[in-house]
């Protein structure tokens, strides 16, 4: 890979389209093991991994294979997020996740009586995942497609494949209702950055 020396890079953010913006350091990807740079916009305050990623068909189903191979059954990983996020309510609550992949997150809520829906656009983990949680609700179609509202939505390691996040969760917004939480986790991004990306968000 070519070596980066100097910490701004010419070329248009993809966010916002500014003129420079500055490398952060290398980041692993956990699918390719691939070395990416990690970008940051002093304008926009994004964030940006370019790892040329795209969705065809033939990599929908290695997202598949890498999922079964990762978290390929039941567990319980999501178990202490999922009795902190039902802290926060008193009332029903009505759950989403968006980028559900085999529906660990969604299974984790329906275990302990929350009506959980997921939501995927990738044919094959949905299908995969009705066969490990046969009881999950999951769907192949993008979130917001059936105008449903919810009063809890979850993203877990998936606002990074999203080529404008901050168009996506003002898109979300509209089907959240009043009073909801919208819980974001992102992958590779340390406290201090999770901080100014947390601050742009509140800002759009």
């Amino acid at each position: 890979m070519e070596k980066v020396d100097h910490p701004f890079i010419h070329g248009a953010c993809p966010i916002c389209g500014w003129d420079y913006y500055l490398f952060l350091r290398f980041v692993g990807g956990k699918r390719t093991l691939k070395k990416i740079p990690l970008f940051y916009c002093m304008e926009c305050q994004s964030f940006t991994c370019l790892s040329n990623y795209v969705e065809t068909d033939e990599q929908l189903k290695l997202d598949t294979r890498f999922h079964l191979n990762h978290r390929g059954g039941p567990s319980t990983e999501f178990d202490d997020l999922v009795i902190f996020l039902k802290s926060k309510f008193r009332g029903t609550i009505a759950h989403a996740d968006i980028g559900c992949a085999l529906g660990n997150v969604v299974e984790a809520f329906r275990k302990v009586g929350v009506k959980s829906t997921g939501y995927d656009i990738n044919p094959y983990i949905i299908e995969a995942g009705l066969k490990i949680f046969p009881d999950a609700n999951l769907l192949c179609r993008s979130f917001g497609a059936d105008d449903r509202k919810y009063n809890l939505v979850t993203i877990t390691d998936t606002l990074e494949h999203i080529r404008k996040p901050f168009e996506f969760i003002s898109e979300i917004g509209h089907y959240i209702d009043r009073g909801g939480i919208l819980y974001i986790s992102v992958p590779r991004l340390n406290k201090f950055s999770w901080s100014a990306l947390k601050d742009s968000i509140e800002t759009q």
